[in-house]
């Protein structure tokens, strides 16, 4: 286990054998949890949910869940604030209270960042990480705001799993909102509205949750996975894995296998 505090928050990144169990418990502090590697299901409040990587999770104080490890090696990376960082924050900030569970996105690239700032930081890493620290409260409160709304129509939830099913084609918005039967303006619209990026950013994301599951669970090459999630090249690929992750599909590979 890796950990250090850094500008008020703890950072830590710990790695868990396949079948491992983590028995109830509770943390003294609130924090965010980002699977890197690997997954594992946990139960809370007599649920349970699932990680893959770049799931992740805001856990507040204190709240009691427990673990079980998947087949394989796990990864992850947390990031706990701790009193004295959330008092000094100001009145208008936004404070998670219940646990909540995100499935990549932008919140996860945030989180990724920081991963990136704990393992090659440098003399402005404290910096960088209080900033992007309060982006990443911030933003999951918008998440929350949003969800909670108003549900998209169905056609909108349609066209969002078309998105996820078909992302490594070339899907135009116009062939979307064809297939959807709505306009592709209102389509537009409504999907930024919903999911607060445009269809292209989505395809974009999927792509790169797509190469970052490949990246971790199989051997095949750059160019290889490349080509399966879309990419017009290898190097497409990188250029963008990189822009979302702040690492390249390489330096990944080798953090999430590293023992």
């Amino acid at each position: 286990m890796n950990r250090r505090e850094v500008a008020g928050v703890f950072l830590c990144e710990a790695v868990f054998p396949p079948d491992f169990k983590v028995c109830k418990h509770v943390h003294s502090r609130a924090s965010f949890y980002v699977a890197i590697a690997g997954g594992c299901t946990e139960t809370y409040a007599r649920k349970t949910r699932v990680y893959e990587p770049l799931t992740l999770e805001y856990l507040p104080a204190h709240e009691e869940h427990s673990l079980r490890m998947h087949r394989q090696v796990m990864r992850s990376f947390s990031m706990e604030f701790t009193s004295d960082w959330l008092e000094n924050l100001p009145e208008s900030a936004p404070i998670l209270n219940v646990s909540e569970h995100f499935k990549g996105g932008t919140l996860s690239t945030l989180l990724v960042r920081l991963y990136k700032e704990f393992k090659h930081g440098d003399e402005l890493s404290p910096l960088v990480i209080e900033g992007l620290a309060l982006e990443l409260l911030g933003e999951s409160s918008r998440v929350l705001l949003n969800r909670e709304d108003r549900n998209p129509p169905r056609w909108l939830q349609h066209a969002e799993e078309l998105a996820r099913a078909r992302f490594a084609e070339s899907l135009g918005l116009s062939c979307v909102a064809n297939t959807v039967g709505v306009h592709p303006v209102r389509l537009a619209r409504e999907f930024q509205l919903h999911y607060g990026v445009t269809v292209g950013e989505y395809l974009r994301r999927l792509r790169v949750e797509y190469v970052t599951r490949e990246l971790v669970r199989s051997d095949r090459s750059l160019a290889e996975i490349a080509s399966a999630a879309g990419f017009s090249d290898q190097s497409h690929m990188c250029r963008t894995f990189k822009r979302h992750t702040g690492l390249s599909p390489a330096k990944y590979r080798a953090a999430s296998r590293l023992r």
